[in-house]
């Protein structure tokens, strides 16, 4: 009796498994079924991403582009193809089953505060942690400021919270490294970022801008608009 209860348990756990972990082992080659994408390219990535069921990370710059795509059956790869062919100056890799969209010149800009070096941080116990203080951390390490004196806000995101993250020391890590670290543990969720431009020139105030326009969701939820604010004049 007791090894029937536990298979009839086992036979009910695994639709809910298989739920728990959206994002599987798809690959750049497979093939899905996509609906049509007509908006900026933050909103894009998020339509990608969602549809994909891949995690991503995207660093952008304004003015965002444009992007149409039509209703269709495509590899992975080959929709993120579509989207860089309207994206000039952009391009994409895949670290650790991440997607890693980006700006060329951005992502190599001395004030884009995710190339600055953290010599000690301690990784936030879920990803709902790490959405409300990894942003002020990083712009306090660029501007050269005490961590210590940033100002956390928020309550936690209910969509992020059960994201579990190991609680460990990173020695000598960009910030970028960070967002690595923590989307290859928990790839069920994507972030994007837009800075003012491409080749930011200041440190605090353009950094402080793009965390404005710095967001973040879960895979296992329906899809949010990502309403980007325009750069200050």
């Amino acid at each position: 009796m007791v090894r029937l209860f536990s298979a009839i348990l086992i036979v009910f756990a695994l639709p809910y498994c298989c739920l728990a972990n959206p994002t599987g082992d798809r690959t750049l080659e497979e093939f899905i079924s996509h609906g049509p994408i007509s908006c900026d390219l933050a909103n894009a990535l998020g339509d990608f991403a969602q549809q994909a069921q891949m995690p991503l990370f995207a660093e952008l710059a304004q003015p965002l582009p444009r992007v149409n795509i039509t209703a269709g059956n495509a590899r992975v790869r080959d929709l993120l193809e579509m989207i860089i062919k309207q994206s000039p100056g952009y391009t994409f890799e895949v670290k650790g089953g991440v997607v890693h969209f980006f700006d060329e010149r951005l992502v190599a800009a001395h004030f884009n505060f995710l190339n600055s070096t953290f010599h000690d941080f301690v990784m936030p116990g879920n990803v709902s942690a790490l959405k409300y203080k990894f942003p002020g951390l990083v712009v306090a390490l660029l501007s050269k400021e005490s961590a210590r004196g940033v100002i956390l806000t928020g309550f936690g995101d209910p969509d992020l919270v059960g994201e579990r993250l190991e609680e460990e020391h990173l020695n000598e890590v960009t910030g970028r490294e960070v967002l690595f670290k923590a989307m290859t543990e928990r790839p069920e969720f994507l972030t994007v970022i837009v800075f003012p431009s491409n080749s930011p020139k200041t440190k605090k105030e353009e950094a402080e801008q793009a965390t404005v326009n710095w967001f973040w969701q879960s895979l296992r939820t329906s899809e949010r608009p990502m309403f980007v604010q325009t750069k200050y004049k």
